[in-house]
């Protein structure tokens, strides 16, 4: 994103925050359904991320998220992975390294 799109005071347009959050959920959905591990995500350079805590229900910002956006399938993906108890979750993983852990 260039410069000249922050406003008088140097802060994130409304765009730009838009486009942000949009490519952070789109990177958690990814790494939460496997599509690319965290990993993956880390080496393809610069990316967003959601700062999310390790809870059972770290998926539910990016569910709801698509849910406004009415993206369901998305959702249904999602809620699967939340739902899978005993099995990795990539996304905890991609939560945990990212915090250092």
């Amino acid at each position: 994103m260039s410069k000249n799109t922050m406003d008088k005071d140097g802060e994130l347009t409304a765009e730009e925050r838009e486009y942000i959050l949009s490519q952070a959920m789109e990177n958690a959905y990814i790494v939460a359904v496997g599509k690319i591990s965290y990993a993956e995500l880390e080496d393809s350079g610069e990316y967003w991320f959601p700062d999310l805590e390790d809870t059972d229900t770290m998926l539910q910002p990016v569910i709801d998220y698509y849910s406004e956006l009415e993206e369901y399938e998305k959702c249904q993906e999602l809620k699967t992975v939340m739902d899978k108890e005993g099995r990795y979750n990539p996304m905890r993983a991609a939560v945990l390294t990212r915090h250092g852990e």
